[in-house]
């Protein structure tokens, strides 16, 4: 679990290595949508705050 942009996501990094960040949008009791991202330009750009367990 991570915050992508401030937003609520998920991070993909085995051994480290980011290959994936899905970006969540949470409304009415659930999610509503989800952007996957995993292009390594766009994945440089986002501002990513893993959270703890």
């Amino acid at each position: 679990m991570a915050l992508v942009d401030g937003t609520a996501g998920v991070v993909v990094a085995p051994r480290g290595r980011l290959h994936l960040v899905l970006r969540v949008t949470v409304g009415n009791g659930g999610v509503t949508s989800y952007e996957a991202i995993a292009d390594p330009v766009r994945l440089r750009q986002l501002d990513l705050a893993v959270l703890g367990a």
